[in-house]
């Protein structure tokens, strides 16, 4: 088999964050999209120096400093899908500037931009050009240390993502966790998984300055990203019906939910499926700070990879008959492998 081979696309203290397309544009030449430091990056194929994947976090220094064989175009907004013409012309889709966009390769400059009518994220930040300024800057890495990561890259799309985090925001180290969905942020306070957190203005700036370590915001910044967090909606399920209904399981499921056999709506109430209660359901560890969970949103739970706050789990059956099973809640008989499995059906619906 033939070695896997890559190359780290960060120079040291500029970051490319969110990488999102590659283009092979001919000539061995690759253009790579990094929507979160708004850029195209050029690299010349042929002479670059491939080497095994977890060798550098960083660009060879010699590489990054040969504009030759490497080059950064700043394109602005957010560079996502890219399509190389039969003429060679490169076109990119730009989301926050709601643009395409036309790149010269050969010289590698932007020769146009065509406006596809929509907001421009850098427009004046009025209306719903506020919820649109938050937007931009969810998605912008320059706001966090070198540029290695947004908002977006942990909250992939205001969801979750499928690794934990030692974020330190809980006042302890060596504190791994999931990285909860932000939807419908502003309805489902208290936040973070000890529920700690009472104020939303002050944990948007707290991940700014201190998960992200990027520079302090202003008033305005935090309070457009907290109203773009307050916009998200929860996306729809593919576990639905086509008319958007729940299958017979999931119906029966809502019912074992909704029992005090179950018990899973002590904690998990409402439209969101979460309280603003703390509880100690077992799970905690010698050394942490704060007693007890906040129940998480279930809303939109069949998108998690992980499960429960240290991501012990891997599906929600393993959470359902493991030590978060009904049973270790309300303290009755476990349910059978065929309620277990409606139960399941109904959370994949949500």
């Amino acid at each position: 088999d033939e070695e896997l081979t890559g190359l780290s696309l960060d120079v040291l203290g500029r970051a490319a964050g969110d990488v999102a397309a590659v283009a092979v544009a001919g000539n061995g030449r690759l253009v790579v999209a990094a929507g979160g430091t708004h850029e195209l990056l050029r690299l010349d194929g042929d002479a670059i120096p491939f080497m095994q994947t977890s060798a550098s976090e960083v660009m060879d220094a010699t590489l990054a400093a040969d504009t030759a064989r490497f080059g950064r175009l700043v394109v602005d907004g957010r560079p996502l899908g890219m399509r190389l013409a039969a003429d060679g012309r490169l076109y990119v889709a730009n989301h926050l500037l709601d643009a395409v966009q036309e790149i010269d390769v050969a010289a590698f400059t932007l020769a146009a931009s065509f406006p596809l009518g929509g907001d421009d994220a850098r427009a004046p930040a009025t209306g719903p050009q506020f919820v649109r300024r938050g937007e931009a800057i969810f998605y912008d890495a320059a706001r966090s240390f070198d540029q290695w990561y947004s908002c977006h890259t942990c909250h992939f799309d205001g969801g979750g993502n499928s690794v934990t985090f030692d974020t330190l925001n809980d006042g302890s180290s060596g504190s791994y966790k999931t990285v909860l969905p932000l939807y419908r942020l502003a309805e489902t306070g208290p936040w973070a998984w000890h529920g700690w957190q009472k104020d939303l203005t002050g944990a948007v700036r707290r991940s700014l300055v201190e998960t992200m370590q990027g520079p302090e915001p202003t008033a305005d910044d935090v309070a457009a990203l907290a109203a773009y967090l307050a916009s998200l909606p929860v996306p729809p399920s593919p576990h639905r019906r086509p008319d958007g209904g729940l299958s017979a399981a999931a119906e029966r499921g809502r019912a074992i939910f909704a029992s005090d056999r179950a018990a899973c709506s002590r904690c998990h109430a409402g439209d969101l499926l979460t309280t603003a209660e703390i509880f100690d359901v077992g799970l905690s560890r010698a050394g942490d700070r704060f007693d007890g969970f906040n129940p998480p949103v279930l809303a939109g739970v069949a998108r998690k990879t992980l499960f429960l706050h240290d991501g012990r789990e891997k599906s929600l059956r393993a959470v359902l008959a493991g030590r978060h099973g009904p049973d270790r809640v309300s303290g009755l008989p476990p349910l059978d492998d065929e309620e277990l499995a409606d139960l399941v059906a109904y959370l994949e619906s949500l």
